[in-house]
């Protein structure tokens, strides 16, 4: 009959790849049951398409920042390298000068590596986090101490306001100092010359809040 040439049909359509397909309304409790159950499996596995392409068009961008990233780096390595081959003898402390630069960026280029690896490790279940007691100010201030350099050398004041009185917290010490990093590097890098970064923190009911907050765009 007409209801089971519709659930066939919607079925049919499914089979092939079609998941927007749907039975609809049919006469019959037997016949409706079956195309709810029909209509409901084909809406979640449209759903789960529709998260996994908005996944993999996330991956896609991060590595393409990612790569764009690297470029900077790269560049400014090259091009320092290059000057110190080539170019006339120089000062010392130029020379000096052009190997920090080298220095960061290759640090620069490391943690964006780094964070590479991490995603690939987390997305493959192969590193769960590791949770220790550690203390929130102390992980920042580890950090802020790590990218001050990054700052100096624009000018920037780096800041880092005492934490109020706050129990240890379990968290993964590694992960946890890297999404510090990342905040506080992009902070510093789209931040003018002479600006503030300025990390603090907040106790709430049910949440301590870390903010890194910036003078940039």
């Amino acid at each position: 009959g007409q209801p089971l040439h519709d659930i066939r049909e919607a079925a049919e359509k499914i089979a092939v790849g079609d998941f927007s397909a749907r039975v609809g309304p049919v006469p019959g409790d037997e016949h409706r049951q079956l195309a709810a159950a029909l209509d409901k499996i084909a809406e979640r596995i449209q759903d789960d398409i529709s998260r996994l392409e908005r996944v993999e068009t996330m991956r896609k961008d991060f590595v393409a920042n990612v790569s764009h990233e690297l470029r900077t780096p790269l560049a400014a390595v090259k091009a320092f390298a290059e000057t110190l081959v080539s170019a006339e003898p120089q000062d010392a402390g130029t020379r000096a000068e052009f190997c920090r630069e080298i220095e960061g960026n290759a640090d620069r280029m490391t943690r964006l590596v780094d964070d590479l690896l991490t995603l690939s490790a987390l997305e493959s279940g192969a590193r769960p986090p590791a949770k220790e007691p550690m203390s929130l100010m102390r992980a920042a201030a580890e950090v802020v101490a790590a990218l001050k350099p990054l700052a100096q050398r624009k000018r920037i004041a780096l800041r880092l306001d005492p934490f109020p009185d706050m129990p240890e917290v379990l968290v993964d010490r590694g992960q946890l100092k890297q999404v510090f990093t990342n905040l506080i590097d992009n902070a510093v890098k789209y931040t003018p010359e002479a600006g503030v970064v300025r990390v603090h923190a907040a106790v709430g009911k049910a949440e301590i809040r870390v903010t890194v907050e910036d003078s940039g765009c």
